[in-house]
Parts: C-alpha cells; sequence; structure tokens
C-alpha cells in the first residue's frame, strides 16, 4: 500500500491526514509549541536539537504567556513549523519510511521560489521521544501544493467529466484567505494555475484583526500587555470578550464591536 502523509500547515491550525493500514488517521490542532524542562513528565514531549518541546493543546495548557501573533513570513519553514510536525508524527505513531509527503502553503507562501526548494528538500526528520527513543520518518518524495487542491480534487471527483473552462478556489482559513484561479488545460488534462488570479488575502484576515483588537486594548494602557493570538481568539469564540492578566479582569467587548464595524 501506498503510505502517502498529507498536511495542512497553517500557522495557526496543523490539519495532518494518512490512512495507514487501512485506518484514516487525522490531526487537527493549533500550531503552539513550548519548551518543556528535561524533568517534565508530559508523555507527549518529544526532544529536537538538545531541547524538549510539546505542541497543540499540551502546550497551550503549558504557557502562562500565549504566543504572541503569528507571522507567516516567519512560520512556514521554520523550526516552529518542523517540530509541530514531528509532534505529530509521534502522536500518531508515523515513524519509518513513507512514499509522499503533500505539503499545503497558503498561495503567497507557494509562490516562494526558494521555501518551496528548502520545503522539498526536506524529506528526514528525526527526534526523540520521552522514553528516550529515537525516532526518524522519511519520505522518498515530498510535494508541495498551494491550499485549495484539495478542495479541486474533490470538486473534480463529484463532476466527472463535466468540468467548466476556468474555476475560483476560495479558501478562507484563519490567518488567510487564498485565492486561487485555474484554467483547464486539454493537452495535460489537468487544471493548471493562472499565476495573476491566485492570492493571498490578509487584510481581513482573523490574525489582522485580532493585531488590531490588540492594539486597541492596549491604545491608553499606561503599561501594555502582551496578548497572544489563541488567548483572545478563544475569549471570543465563547462570547466572554475578557481577558485574566494575573489578578486584572480586562473586557474588551466595546473594542471588539467598534473594530468590527470599521473592517465589515
Amino acid at each position: 500500500m501506498s503510505h502517502i502523509i498529507s498536511i495542512d500547515s497553517g500557522s495557526s491550525y496543523l490539519k495532518l491526514y494518512t490512512i495507514l493500514d487501512g485506518k484514516e488517521i487525522l490531526i487537527s490542532e493549533a500550531s503552539l509549541i513550548e519548551e518543556v524542562p528535561e524533568y517534565s513528565q508530559l508523555t507527549s514531549k518529544i526532544k529536537v536539537d538538545n531541547k524538549w518541546y510539546v505542541a497543540g493543546r499540551i502546550a497551550e495548557l503549558q504557557k502562562t504567556n500565549y504566543q504572541e501573533n503569528p507571522e507567516l513570513g516567519e512560520f512556514h519553514g521554520s523550526n516552529k513549523q518542523f517540530i509541530q510536525w514531528m509532534h505529530a508524527f509521534e502522536n500518531k505513531n508515523l515513524i519509518g519510511k513513507f512514499d509522499t509527503l503533500i505539503i499545503s502553503l497558503p498561495y503567497d507562501e507557494f509562490a516562494k521560489t526558494e521555501l518551496r526548494k528548502s520545503l522539498k528538500i526536506k524529506n528526514k526528520y528525526e527526534w526523540i521521544n520521552a522514553k528516550n527513543e529515537e525516532r526518524f520518518i522519511s519520505f522518498d518524495n515530498v510535494e508541495i501544493v498551494p491550499q485549495g487542491v484539495g478542495a479541486l480534487e474533490l470538486y473534480k471527483k463529484e463532476r466527472g467529466n463535466d468540468l467548466p473552462e476556468s474555476l475560483t478556489l476560495v479558501d478562507i482559513g484563519s490567518c488567510t484567505t487564498d485565492v486561487v484561479s485555474v484554467i483547464w488545460d486539454d493537452v495535460d488534462e489537468a487544471y493548471i494555475y493562472k499565476e495573476k488570479g491566485c492570492t493571498s488575502i490578509k487584510d481581513l484576515s482573523t490574525s489582522v484583526f485580532i493585531r488590531k483588537l490588540s492594539d486597541k486594548i492596549n491604545e491608553k494602557r499606561p503599561v501594555k500587555i502582551k496578548i497572544g493570538y489563541h488567548e483572545i481568539s478563544k475569549a471570543i469564540h465563547k462570547q466572554k470578550f475578557e481577558l485574566q492578566i494575573g489578578s486584572e479582569k480586562i473586557e474588551f467587548k466595546e473594542h471588539f464591536e467598534n473594530l468590527k464595524k470599521r473592517v465589515y
């Protein structure tokens, strides 16, 4: 059986999918990592470059100060991203040799030639787990694709031969909205990407909105507070609109509503 792992790796969330031994394996978790001490009893920790880390939900629970707002340009191809992947591989016992790793990137990141090259040649990942076992995963082939490919393949499968000449795909993520434009090519019998019609929109993305909201909360404060992306987004999701910073409770519903009116 062909072993393929597909990763949709964003600066806010990681989604990993594979079928192994007939079983579907799916991981969806926050793209958070946190360094922990060597003596930590956490069984999910992994050791990379002589430091121990946890990721996802465990990392969020470990943090006293949540991560700062994610910057896409500093995330893709970074050690933080690789540690997130290795933690997911360890979590689902995905080790050994695999055929293919498919990495999905926001379109503006996919357009960076050097980033694609660096990701494509990195076909082996090594770490040590909490039991001090040396672990690795390697891939014969690494494919880099823009976000929206999954939706495109599903569309083709459902439509069969009844395919339009051109399509525009919109992938709405937490940090970017990716617009991917494709046109049907009769020679290759496949959709090809129209570079000028593809872009990643950040101005109205969640991360930019939260960054602006964080600035608004801090605007008149004599001492600025450090507010992380996941901390404030969870408060909004729960419709609580308050932050607990030490012994201080900060309410921000008015700032949220005013900013929402300006943006939308």
